[in-house]
């Protein structure tokens, strides 16, 4: 079989995925304490307007990062203050 077939049924079959398979499910839900503080932080950011007209999903990968990167900072100190 050629490699051109065999990419062409590969990506038929990975079309066909059952949805429990995806990233998005493996990820843990966020307690509406982490929402309400990655709220915070795109407000601080200056990026609530925009977050509120457009959603999470209207961010560049800049404005993401630095949404996360700050969320984890924050959750890491809060772990490291419940342990002392």
């Amino acid at each position: 079989m050629s490699q051109r077939r065999e990419d062409a049924l590969f990506y038929k079959q990975s079309e066909n995925t059952d949805v429990a398979g995806s990233k998005k499910n493996k990820m843990k839900k966020m307690t509406p304490e982490m929402e309400e503080m990655k709220l915070t932080i795109a407000a601080e950011l200056g990026l609530l307007d925009k977050v509120k007209a457009v959603g999470w999903a209207g961010l560049n990968a800049r404005e993401t990062g630095k949404v996360g990167g700050l969320l984890m900072k924050r959750r890491k100190k809060l772990a490291e203050k419940g342990t002392e």
